[in-house]
């Protein structure tokens, strides 16, 4: 699938960091400074193991169900709110400070890094056996592990609160930059090579009808030096019909070219409405052919109607250009939605096409022999570049007995 950068909506810290990395960062954070660390999502729900946790919150609290109730609380307020700076409180549970820093990138929030598990004066002995007889834990167990708790000042908890929230948000923009920039050099070299692509099969495509037009030129030129009505009339008629294909494959060309590589902010169009419009720019050729259309009630999608259009038509020609002699031809559409696309199906009982072609159908110029597939060589590329230009992506089901199924991914946003 042809992918740009995900949208503001759907990107994620995955798209950034593998878990791996995240867990790395944070083991080596907590290391350095002596705070306990976690990462959550934006509701709160833990992304990473804990690191540097302390024997009072891991092995005493959390043990009792009431410790364990109150920790999850107090880690899901902390962990599930927006902090446009690096913000302490004291957890509560226990009543240790902690601090949460929000992750931002490109304006959204994508999650809280949690620090804490530091004591200072505030807490007293008192404070700690009525909280271990509250939830049930061993009092005298409970106080020692509090005094190995880490002592902190509040102002250096909050540099280091600071330090967290200016130090993992850049590295966040940076490999964000990065994501961009390796996304960015990858579309320009698919770029570079379609072009070079495209130059290669005209060059090559261009051979054939100018070397056809230059022999029907000499064969006119004789037959009227030798006053041949009839071959002068066949003749003509040959010139004419190569200089019609020859101009199909040029406006191919031409309307490929036009087409954009990337569509930033695609018009929204009803897909039965731009269906229909192809239907009835195709309607005597589906005459023709006794065509059957089987339509579902086809939703909006994120593309202009003029181009939706188009990719309908192509796939019709093709359809039609490929039906059984001896079969009604039956083209079927429907529609479903899956992880954030909306997927067309077109569905017809033509002629189908081998595993091994499935792929080559989309490159320029490219035809099949034993099939009228791609008869310019440019309809099924022109389709892909229009799909992709959008974000979405397009491939082909098919065998030798159940026709073709052409499968269109638009995405939702």
């Amino acid at each position: 699938m042809s992918r740009k950068f995900p949208t503001r909506q759907d990107f994620t810290l995955f798209d950034l960091f593998s878990l791996e990395q995240l867990q790395r960062l944070q083991d080596d954070f907590s290391a350095a400074t002596g705070v306990a660390s976690l990462i959550t999502d934006i509701n709160g729900k833990p992304i990473t193991n804990p690191s540097g946790f302390c024997r009072l919150c891991k092995d005493i609290v959390r043990k009792t169900p009431l410790g364990l109730r109150n920790c999850e609380n107090s880690d899901a307020i902390l962990g599930g709110g927006f902090y446009a700076a690096a913000t302490i409180r004291q957890c509560s549970s226990i009543g240790l400070w902690d601090a949460g820093a929000s992750i931002v990138v490109d304006g959204k929030h994508l999650a809280n890094w949690l620090i804490g598990q530091v004591r200072d004066e505030t807490q007293t002995e008192i404070q700690i056996r009525d909280y271990a007889r509250d939830i049930g834990a061993d009092e005298d167990e409970t106080l020692r592990a509090f005094l190995e708790v880490p002592y902190m000042r509040l102002d250096k908890f909050q540099a280091i609160a600071n330090f967290l929230n200016h130090v993992a948000n850049n590295i966040c923009h940076s490999a964000f930059l990065q994501k961009k920039q390796s996304l960015q050099n990858a579309k320009l070299e698919r770029i570079n090579e379609d072009i070079d692509q495209l130059a290669r099969v005209m060059a090559h495509h261009m051979q054939e009808p100018v070397r056809l037009q230059f022999i029907y030129s000499q064969k006119l030129e004789k037959a009227v030096h030798e006053g041949d009505g009839d071959d002068i009339e066949l003749f003509i008629h040959y010139i004419k019909s190569n200089a019609v294909d020859l101009k199909a494959l040029m406006l191919s060309i031409q309307f490929y070219l036009d087409t954009p590589y990337e569509i930033s902010s695609p018009e929204r169009c009803n897909a039965f409405d731009a269906f229909n419009s192809a239907v009835g720019a195709l309607r005597e050729k589906l005459d023709e052919v006794s065509a059957v259309l089987n339509v579902a009630d086809l939703p909006e999608v994120c593309i202009s109607g003029h181009l939706l259009k188009l990719v309908f038509k192509e796939l019709i020609i093709n359809s039609i250009e490929n039906s059984r002699p001896d079969h009604p031809l039956k083209i079927s559409v429907l529609s479903e939605n899956v992880e954030g696309y909306t997927v067309l199906k077109l569905q017809d009982n033509g002629v189908g096409i081998v595993a091994e072609y499935r792929d080559r159908v989309f490159n320029i110029c490219e035809r099949l022999e034993r099939t009228k597939f791609g008869k310019s060589g440019m309809g099924l590329p022109h389709i892909r570049k229009i799909i992709e230009s959008v974000g979405g992506c397009v491939f082909i089901e098919s065998d030798d007995t159940t026709g073709v199924c052409v499968n269109i991914y638009i995405p939702d946003n």
